[in-house]
């Protein structure tokens, strides 16, 4: 494979997959017990009024201010 001599670069800031075997080798042994999930912090009240009026959309900071009063 001619591209090889580009993967060292990548390989410094990610994970290069060639292969179904550079996937495997990340992955935990089968029957391994499942690392626990972080636990996510709540936002401060003070933002959650703007976090509630954001909706799914982009939405303009104009826009987010007049939903949320």
């Amino acid at each position: 494979m001619q591209t090889r001599g580009c993967h060292a670069p990548i390989r410094h800031c990610t994970k290069l997959v060639e292969s179904a075997e550079d996937v495997l080798e990340d992955l935990p042994p089968l029957g391994a017990k499942p690392m626990a999930t972080p636990e996510v912090e709540e936002p401060p009240q003070q933002h959650q009024a703007m976090l509630d009026a954001r909706g799914f959309d982009p939405v303009s900071h104009h826009a987010l201010m007049v939903r949320g009063g």
